[in-house]
């Protein structure tokens, strides 16, 4: 008989289990991609989003400065999006 260890799933080992991106509605990961960018931001009103579901979101919108989608709070996405 073989014996199945359990781990801890990823989505509640980092941010828990209620955060929740607003865009796609799916539980936010934590760590990197192969590129060394955050799957998740979090921006300076604490809401949390998947980083290509935020950069989809500024990019429908070129003509106006970026807002949060949740809460409309205005960000830099140079801030954001490019890893210091």
């Amino acid at each position: 008989m073989y014996k199945i260890k359990m781990t801890t799933p990823w989505w509640t080992k980092k941010y828990g289990k209620g955060k929740i991106c607003a865009i796609t509605n799916m539980r936010l990961r934590p760590g990197k991609n192969k590129y060394n960018q955050p799957y998740s931001i979090f921006l300076g009103c604490k809401h949390g989003f998947y980083r290509s579901a935020l950069m989809s979101w500024v990019l429908t919108k070129p003509d106006i400065s970026p807002t949060c989608p949740l809460c409309r709070q205005a960000f830099d996405p140079l801030v954001v999006f490019v890893p210091v």
